[in-house]
């Protein structure tokens, strides 16, 4: 009697469905973030993209020098005290990301389904 072992293919395919869960997860913050993101002057908004790091890890980045002092709403010596814009503000790629983080679960467990 022959016994075959799939495991690893089995292993191989979900590792590449819960990256795509993980890279829908991070295209997701991408898009809110940029909608929340300051944008009175300046590419801030355009000039973002998400980062494949490896297996189910993923970045969104931005690339603008000003974009930590956008997010941080100021640094050690200034403060950020008005956005010119209404519905955009400190913190906006890390409160899409807590917003976004909540959803994950199901996300995944859709990604990971469709292993077979």
């Amino acid at each position: 009697m022959r016994i075959n072992n799939n495991l690893p293919q089995f292993q191989a395919k979900l590792y590449l469905n819960l990256d795509m869960g993980f890279r829908e997860l991070a295209k997701d913050i991408l898009i809110e973030s940029q909608n929340k993101a300051p944008f009175k002057r300046g590419p801030l908004r355009t000039d973002s993209d998400i980062n494949h790091v490896g297996i189910a890890h993923w970045q969104v980045r931005y690339h603008k020098e000003y974009a930590r002092y956008q997010e941080a709403g100021g640094d050690g010596n200034r403060v950020v005290r008005k956005y010119s814009t209404s519905g955009t503000g400190k913190g906006f790629l890390a409160d899409t990301g807590n917003k976004i983080f909540g959803k994950a679960i199901i996300t995944l467990k859709q990604h990971a389904g469709r292993t077979r």
